[in-house]
């Protein structure tokens, strides 16, 4: 199964927005544990730490957000994120002609549906959205 690709507003490799969470479940073989991000949130999100990967699901159940941590390596036209310098992926993003944000957790490239999460100046994260996820 491809974990690796970043496809523009349709998902990680083989995982798809819009793919059922019990059918996911099942593709990782029940292999997860659920949480909630704020105490106050009913939207549980499924974590699958040895894939590395936390899914996040609308309000029927259908998945729209993707983050993607260590082990997992997402890339994209060529570029890998995790472990690497945030300065140096905004550089090389930038001078592929991608539209580049800055906020405060790290780097948005709004035009390509994902955003890096940044950790005293490292790539931690990789967090993949589906169109429209940003708009409500």
């Amino acid at each position: 199964m491809d974990l690796q690709r970043i496809v523009t507003f349709i998902g990680l490799g083989d995982i798809r927005f819009g793919m059922n969470r019990s059918d996911l479940r099942e593709i990782f073989q029940n292999k997860y544990k659920t949480f909630s991000r704020d105490r106050n949130e009913d939207q549980e999100i499924d974590s699958y730490d040895i894939f590395g990967l936390q899914l996040n699901f609308d309000d029927q159940d259908k998945l729209e957000f993707i983050e993607a941590f260590y082990p997992s390596n997402p890339m994209y036209d060529g570029i890998t994120f995790i472990g690497r310098q945030a300065n140096s992926i905004q550089q090389e993003m930038s001078n592929k002609g991608f539209k580049t944000i800055q906020d405060d957790v790290g780097y948005d490239f709004p035009d390509l549906g994902f955003g890096v999460y940044v950790r005293e100046g490292t790539i931690e994260a990789v967090s993949i959205y589906r169109r429209g996820y940003y708009d409500h």
